[in-house]
Parts: C-alpha cells; structure tokens; sequence
C-alpha cells in the first residue's frame, strides 16, 4: 500500500496503523531525512516498509513511470494507493493569490494525484481487491472565500475521483474520496463486477 505524504499527520498514523496490522507500506514523502526518521520508527512495527522519496512539486511524467516500474519489480501489483500529500498554500483574496504559489498547490494536490494514478493503475489492476483514496476537504465540495488552489484543487479531486469511480466501475479497483477533517463527504466507490 503506498501513503503520499507519509511523514507527518495523518499520512503518519494510517501509514503505522497500517504497517502494525500487517501491510507492506511503501512510505512516501519529499524529506529524505523524516523518511528516514519515520523508517526507523515503523520497522518495529510489523513488515518492514519501503521508502519512496518523491517531491510533488517537481516531479515530471518519467520520474513517475521510473518509480512506478521500481514498484513492480519490487512488487507485482499494488493493493492500495492513498492520495494524502498536500499543502493548503494561502488564505488570501484570489486578487493578491500569488501565481506561482496557486500553481505549485495545484500541481501537489491535484496534478500529481492524477499522474500517479495513471501510472500505478497497471499494478492496481494486478490486485484482487484494490483500493485508490483521495483525501478531500469540506472546501472540497462546498467552495469557501479566501481557501484560493487548496480549494479548487480538493474540488478537482472530488471530480477525477468521481470520473475514476465510473471508468473503473467494472474493475476490481474501488475509488472513494475521504474527508480527514470530519465534515462527511459523499463517497464514490467503483462497483465489483457481479458474479
């Protein structure tokens, strides 16, 4: 199973969670030193896990197709992808939003999510019962003055989740979005195929 932004928050506990009742988690983050960090913590904790230091920011198509053909020759499928990495940027008026800041939070929250997916649904495909997260908002759904790309991009999550679900509907892959902060969101899951 791989966490996107592993090392702190949430991204931490599901990834120990995880690890504690058995799955082999890929951990990723941007930081070589908190993945390091977080290594040593969960190794203790159940299988050891794997490091996967990618920075969102920056990342171009071939790095992603490299790091997803490292996975399955590693691996041979994947299980379950969760998309948790993410930066808000600024609360700000869309007047006085600073362009490069809008789009470097629309590259990491929705752009890299998107790139990733693409690329690891082969090895998805290769899992008897796959599972893709997205991490969403309450801004995600309900727009909010002043929440400027974080906003925008957690709308364009719920929608590619959405688009995702009903492309994969006759998939074993299951698509839901989640809502770490507590405001429930509606969640979309791609339907087995009948037997």
């Amino acid at each position: 199973i791989l966490v996107t932004g592993a090392t702190s928050g949430i991204g931490r506990a599901v990834s120990r969670d995880l690890i504690i009742h058995g799955a082999t988690v890929i951990l990723h983050g941007r930081d070589k030193n908190a993945l390091e960090i977080l290594f040593q913590e969960c190794r203790e904790l159940g299988p050891e896990p794997v490091v996967a230091q990618l920075d969102f920011a920056l990342t171009q198509e071939n790095v992603y197709q490299k790091f997803a053909a490292e996975l399955g020759s590693r691996f041979n499928k994947l299980d379950g992808l969760l998309h948790n990495a993410g930066i808000l940027g600024d609360r700000t008026p869309i007047e006085r939003y600073d362009i490069g800041l809008w789009q470097k939070v629309i590259q990491i929250n929705l752009s890299a999510p998107f790139t990733l997916t693409q690329q690891l649904l082969p090895l998805l495909r290769l899992s008897e019962d796959a599972s893709v997260l997205f991490a969403t908002s309450g801004v995600g759904n309900y727009g909010r003055a002043y929440w400027g790309a974080y906003c925008v991009s957690k709308f364009g999550i719920e929608g590619f989740a959405q688009m995702l679900a009903d492309e994969l509907g006759d998939t074993r892959i299951r698509v839901n979005c989640i809502n770490p902060g507590g405001i429930r969101t509606e969640m979309r899951q791609a339907a087995y195929p009948t037997e």
